[in-house]
């Protein structure tokens, strides 16, 4: 376990991001090895020129050396108040105050606390997708959804699109804001640059409206664009501008506020201190900085302007060769590259990596183990690289990044994702074909167009997660599985299962569009590298976020159907859990189309007349083992139900009460003579136990089932009504004399039962995922269970989810398929106690648009 921050250090050593250094010059990075990395990432731009500029070590050891006071709180020190006097002379003397702080986010709650005490106004403003640190205040004016916490107090804190001006006109007109914060070129946004008129809009406005127009140049200040700041460069001077990253040269932390008299006010004056900012060495490494800059009238500002066009070339040119795979933003040295696969959208892995933001990782990764580049990824945009070098980087360095870059783009542009991978995983790029000039064919189209002809259903989504090794690699690429060795693959899919173990962050997998009998219906697959293992070893909260984030996904992407596939229904309790936050939108677990089309297929196989076969069903109390037995009672008459070890009781009452719940509901009619059901029924209209709850007035039938339960198991009854209880080890059903069928339909996550311990004779069917059965050693079939014929024979994805063939997919799935094809309203198969009448209502839905079970003969066996 990492003792800093754990989360962090793992993705860094399942990515091959983590560097062993032992020292740092310049841009130069040298790792244990020997091996020199070349730094395009400066520290998020902390390192104007590179790391331990001799001149700002020459300046700190100096000021340490001749003993000068660092920290003499109250004192203020003479070195800091030239400090402060440098920096606004070099802004043009439209600031008349500073104030230091230790960071850039700390001189962001800075900044709002003075906007506010001067305005006497509370409401924030700033921009969607904008990043102002991680402190509280700084945070919460942050405009993007992946940094926000539910533990942050936001109703002050209002965003608006850069540059929208009906929406910067309707905001600032308001006349609510204390402040309007705005990065002139938005960093972690995506180094997108505000418009010049509109920040002079907004320059004009603020002054109209009394709110003090904050620029945050944490960034871009101090050299990064070819200027001193942007505020300079764009002839607008806001009211108060933030400084920080490059203030410390490299060698400390540093921030500072400069202000106007507008802004000025005394009450923050007599109230903001701080033990640390403003001290003495930090200082020293300031104005070591301010002098550096300054040198050769300023040479290095044009330096910059160089380099800038240098990599506009690169970029332009890479445009032209790629298209729209290759886009670029930014200005200076604070430069994006967005490389996204825009060909390849049947690839669950490929979809999944690129939406989550894990290919811009994987990127960085392949950049920094071949060419030894480091840059980072843009979280905040999927695809996009950080570019942010050294002000005085060289333009052979700069050549040297972006050969790395277009030969990236040259393997994403030709799907050679095997030459991408193959590093993250030890395969030997040497033993790979050579990137050719073609790209894999994608054999497989989803995105189709519905017919005119047809009724147009509700979108929908479908929430899956990895189940078990093999489905994950059924995901890869092809060039994948068909050139990296067996380990190379298995590594592969641990390296996927670790992430989803580390961030289980959802995200579109495959949109695609399902033709129905009668009506079309657009879908989305929403994955989670997360095992069902993992996920339930999940802590509470973790487990409620998970499907938060799940959902969050669905109601972004306008579903109005939702289906809980795998495990996502097992942590919402079959969406009891979830259920009313989504009342405007259709739910359902899937487990009625999962049990009924598996109890299909098996009576199918037995002509609708199993009396004299045995079934022993495992996982009986859960919602898919319940609806099996109800359906499975009306035409068996030996059923063994299976629980977990030592809840025989409850096993018992539970699903007794069940039965007789969907027998007061149900007529028998169709249920065969001598039965489960048949029997069950018998005893219910015997005159002794109508006489007992005929007089008991409870619609929701709970008493009535009690007590009819409590009768029968007193009486040690249900061995007559053809049903047997266990809750033993598995080991001790090989003493059963004869089983016909096995259904299992658990929540274990993982093989629980070897299929060996059955004979022969007996056919297995497994309906959990993953699968209850190991069929490691020989034993008798093994036939997987919930598949279901699709209306057309179509995939959805080149992996069909899970391999199957063509036409043929979960039943889960095909539930919210069906149900979204159908335009249904409500909830379906809810909660762990679904009344088979309702499930049988479900079928009927999926058989009108063309859904039907799939016959043993088609199934997948020895699947497990």
């Amino acid at each position: 376990m990492h003792p800093i921050n754990e989360y962090r250090a793992q993705l860094s050593t399942a990515l091959r991001m983590d560097l062993d250094l032992v020292s740092c010059s310049g841009n130069k990075l040298t790792k244990r090895d020997g091996t020199v990395v070349l730094d395009f990432l400066s520290q998020y731009g902390a390192l104007p020129f590179g790391h331990n500029p001799e001149f700002a070590v020459q300046a700190v050891n100096q000021y340490l050396s001749d003993q000068k006071p660092v920290f003499c709180q109250p004192v203020m020190l003479d070195i800091s108040k030239r400090l402060a006097e440098r920096l606004i002379g070099a802004m043009g003397g439209a600031y008349q105050h500073c104030v230091f702080t230790n960071s850039g986010a700390e001189a962001v709650e800075a900044a709002i606390k003075l906007a506010r005490m001067r305005t006497g106004r509370k409401k924030i403003l700033s921009v969607h997708n904008s990043f102002h640190g991680k402190t509280s205040a700084a945070l919460a004016c942050t405009g993007s959804s992946r940094y926000s916490v539910s533990v942050l107090d936001t109703p002050d804190f209002d965003q608006i699109a850069l540059n929208n001006r009906d929406t910067l006109n309707d905001a600032l007109c308001s006349k609510e804001f204390a402040a309007f914060i705005v990065e002139p070129v938005l960093g972690e946004g995506g180094m997108v640059c505000a418009d010049k008129v509109w920040l002079q809009r907004a320059r004009e406005l603020c002054k109209e409206t009394g709110t003090l127009l904050i620029f945050d140049e944490i960034q871009t200040g101090l050299g990064r664009v070819g200027a001193i700041s942007m505020s300079i460069k764009l002839g607008i001077d806001p009211d108060i501008l933030l400084l920080a990253k490059a203030l410390g040269a490299g060698v400390l932390p540093s921030g500072a506020i400069l202000y106007n008299d507008r802004a000025s006010c005394r009450e923050f004056e007599r109230k903001h201190s701080s033990t640390f900012a403003g001290n003495g060495l930090a200082a020293a490494a300031g104005l070591a900085l301010l002098d550096h800059l300054e040198a050769g009238q300023g040479q290095i500002f044009q330096h910059v302007e160089n380099i800038a066009r240098i990599i506009d070339q690169h970029c332009f040119r890479l445009k032209e060769q790629f298209c729209d795979m290759f886009n670029f933003s930014g200005g200076g040295l604070m430069r994006a590259v967005t490389i996204n696969d825009i060909h390849n959208t049947e690839n669950y892995t490929v979809n999944y990596l690129q939406n989550t933001g894990y290919m811009g990782w994987i990127i960085c990764s392949w950049l920094l183990n071949r060419h030894s580049l480091l840059v980072a990824p843009l979280l905040s945009s999927p695809g996009a690289i950080r570019i942010e070098p050294n002000l005085n980087v060289s333009e052979e360095d700069i050549n040297t990044l972006f050969i790395g870059i277009e030969q990236v783009c040259e393997i994403i542009a030709k799907g050679r994702y095997d030459l991408l991978l193959a590093d993250l995983v030890g395969v030997d790029v040497e033993t790979l074909p050579k990137v050719n000039s073609g790209r894999p064919d994608w054999k497989v189209k989803t995105q189709l167009t519905a017919g005119s002809e047809r009724v147009k259903g509700k979108t929908f989504a479908f929430l899956i997660h990895t189940t078990m090794e093999k489905d994950v690699i059924a995901n890869f690429p092809s060039v994948v599985k068909e050139n990296f060795p067996e380990r190379g693959v298995r590594r592969l899919a641990q390296l996927l299962i670790k992430l989803g173990r580390i961030a289980p962050n959802p995200h579109i997998a495959l949109k695609f569009t399902v033709h129905g009998a009668l009506a079309s219906a657009q879908g989305i697959l929403i994955s989670s590298p997360i095992t069902a293992e993992d996920m339930m070893k999940l802590p509470a909260s973790e487990k409620k976020k998970l499907l938060e984030d799940w959902l969050h996904v669905a109601r972004q992407e306008g579903a109005e159907v939702i289906g809980l596939g795998g495990y996502s229904s097992v942590i919402s309790k079959g969406g009891l859990t979830v259920k009313d936050q989504l009342k405007d939108i259709t739910l359902t677990s899937g487990n009625s189309l999962t049990a009924c089309s598996t109890s299909e297929a098996i009576l199918q196989a037995e002509d609708y007349d199993m009396r004299g076969k045995s079934v022993l069903i495992i996982g009986a109390r859960g919602s898919v083992g319940k609806l099996i037995t109800a359906q499975l009672s009306m035409y068996c008459d030996d059923l063994i139900l299976v629980g977990r070890q030592g809840n025989g009781e409850r096993l018992r009452r539970d699903l007794l009460q069940y039965l007789c719940r969907q027998v007061l509901l149900c007529s028998s009619e169709n249920a065969l003579e001598g039965s489960v059901y048949q029997r069950l029924d018998a005893y219910i209209t015997h005159p002794d136990i109508q006489k007992l709850i005929n007089n008991i007035d409870d619609p929701s039938l709970l008493l009535p089932c009690q007590l009819i339960t409590e009768r029968i198991m007193a009486a040690e009854y249900e061995q007559k009504l053809g049903l047997t209880f266990f809750a033993g080890d598995f080991s001790a059903i090989r003493e059963i004399p004869k089983i016909d069928y096995v259904v299992s339909a658990t929540s274990a996550g993982k093989a629980i039962i070897k299929a060996n311990v059955f004979g022969s004779g007996t056919t297995i069917v497994d309906v959990s995922r993953p699968f209850d059965f190991d069929i490691s050693e020989s034993g008798p079939r093994v036939i997987e269970g919930g598949l279901v014929h699709q209306p057309s024979s179509q995939s959805y994805g080149d992996s069909n989810v899970t391999g199957t063939p063509a036409g043929i997919n979960l039943a889960c799935l095909s539930e919210t398929i069906a149900l979204a094809l159908n335009s249904s309203e409500g909830h379906y198969s809810i909660g762990k106690c679904i009344d088979y009448k309702e499930a049988q209502a479900v079928m009927e839905i999926a058989l009108k648009h063309g859904f039907t079970p799939v016959h043993f003969s088609h199934a997948r066996q020895n699947c497990a």
